[in-house]
């Protein structure tokens, strides 16, 4: 049955956020009055995860859980999680809710107006963002500089992990998609603009949390690579 929104959550050991991001993201939807389903990815987390996934599911029932044995990464959570739901609309969001679910509100405007993707960003006048540390910024403009090499151009902040879908949009964009990796937001907004597809940009409320799992130097040399393949992939004509 058709609800209003999904919201895809891709997961990997976030035992210590994955109860309260759900909870949350329940309360919001809720309190706002939209049917609703959330899709949690468990990417082959080694801690209590999925444990804490299956108590949160006897009291949440509109909660899914995905399970991948081994991690097989973000872009291939989304994918999973996207072709799972059943929302007219579909929200990807991080695990860690850096952009609050008050964001949903303006973003789900900016869809009804007209867009079919409606990408949050740190980058776009008037948003407004609290305590990202330095080693955050290296890394948003390395990014930027790496996602040159294949020529994307005209959406700002490609990373931020909080995108709104049309559900269609959604489905025929991620048919495409190859990327598992960091990359797979460079991907599927490359292959929405071939497509046509209209992408806004909408300035967000974003709080940074404390992320050890991102190293500068291993993640440019993994997005370098992950957008190689997209030039090559372009080049082959994969995405049309």
């Amino acid at each position: 049955m058709k609800v209003d929104i999904s919201v895809v959550i891709p997961a990997y050991n976030e035992e210590l956020l994955i109860a309260d991001t759900v909870k949350n993201i329940a309360k919001y939807l809720t309190d706002n009055k939209y049917t609703w389903e959330i899709i949690v990815v468990n990417d082959g987390s080694k801690d209590r995860t999925e444990e804490i996934l299956k108590e949160l599911s006897h009291k949440i029932n509109q909660l899914k859980i995905i399970k991948h044995k081994i991690n097989e990464g973000k872009g291939k959570s989304v994918k999973d999680g996207i072709f799972l739901s059943e929302g007219r609309v579909i929200l990807f969001t991080d695990a860690d809710l850096s952009a609050p679910m008050e964001n949903l509100k303006g973003m789900k405007e900016e869809l009804d107006k007209g867009s079919d993707i409606v990408v949050a960003s740190r980058l776009a006048e008037g948003a407004k963002i609290k305590k990202r540390p330095l080693h955050r910024k290296i890394i948003g403009r390395m990014f930027n500089i790496i996602i040159g090499v294949i020529g994307f151009r005209g959406v700002k902040d490609t990373q931020c992990g909080f995108k709104l879908f049309k559900s269609d949009v959604a489905k025929e964009i991620f048919k495409k998609s190859r990327i598992n990796g960091y990359a797979f937001d460079v991907e599927i907004l490359h292959i929405a603009k071939i497509r046509g597809f209209k992408i806004k940009e909408y300035p967000v409320l974003w709080i940074d949390r404390e992320d050890s799992k991102m190293k500068i130097i291993r993640d440019a040399f993994r997005m370098l690579r992950e957008v190689l393949k997209i030039k090559y992939y372009d080049k082959k004509g994969l995405y049309k």
